[in-house]
């Protein structure tokens, strides 16, 4: 299972103008969210203090990081990257010598 760094914001315009129907939008991407985190899926979230973004530790493959993109869309986009462990970084580099 690969470890992701999920850095996701809001897309300018996708919110609703209206108070009522944007905190309904916030609190089923935080729903959807939640369970993700339950599931094991999502290992750690936090948000910017502007609020507009924020970041993600995910763990999975390739497929799971688009399907959690999709469930977000078109409120949210997302830059996905996978991340090694410094136990791997460290492997790379004994892979160096001669």
């Amino acid at each position: 299972m690969v470890k992701y760094l999920n850095l996701w914001e809001v897309v300018p315009g996708t919110m609703p103008a209206d108070p009522k129907e944007r905190v309904a939008v916030l609190g089923k991407m935080g729903e959807i969210t939640k369970k993700m985190m339950d599931d094991g899926l999502v290992l750690d979230w936090g948000v910017f203090p502007s609020g507009g973004a924020g970041y993600a530790i995910s763990a999975g493959e390739p497929i799971d990081g688009l399907k959690a993109a999709m469930l977000f869309s078109p409120y949210y986009k997302f830059d996905i990257r996978p991340v090694l462990s410094l136990d791997e970084a460290m492997q790379a580099s004994q892979s160096m010598q001669p």
